[in-house]
């Protein structure tokens, strides 16, 4: 192999190398909605001190959006209103305490940092296949 092949494939072959791992490091920016069987969510909160409580929950669901104001830690049940619900619950998409700026999706939790306040935000699915989004101090 000449000099000016063997540069041509070294190049090529970086070329791909570096177009891969620049893939890989983007994180993705959008995730497809998850099934939900239920016309209700639950909110569960644990481990957010007082000082850092009320805070703004927005969920991401097709066909619209819901935000509710949390004010303490606990576990509630929340009604999805912005859409008649049954006959097709909404699917679900993602959860943020900082307006969508940043998302929680199902399996990729996300930690919020918001002031002195750090919350970690995490989906799930009950045994029906309804959604949870889990909020926990940091």
């Amino acid at each position: 192999m000449n000099r000016r092949a063997f540069l041509t494939s070294f190049f090529s072959a970086l070329a791909v190398a570096m177009i891969a791992l620049a893939a890989s490091a983007v994180p993705a920016t959008a995730q497809a909605p998850i099934p939900n069987a239920c016309c209700t969510y639950t909110v569960d909160v644990a481990g957010v001190p007082a000082t850092c409580l009320p805070f703004k929950l927005l969920t991401r669901w097709t066909g619209g959006t819901e935000t509710i104001l949390v004010t303490a830690n606990g576990v509630s049940l929340q009604n999805i209103t912005f859409a008649p619900c049954p006959p097709p619950p909404a699917q679900f998409g993602y959860a943020s305490l900082d307006g969508g700026v940043t998302k929680a999706w199902f399996n990729f939790p996300a930690t919020f940092n918001l002031g002195t306040c750090c919350y970690v935000v995490r989906i799930g699915v009950d045994a029906a296949g309804c959604i949870i989004v889990y909020v926990r101090g940091c």
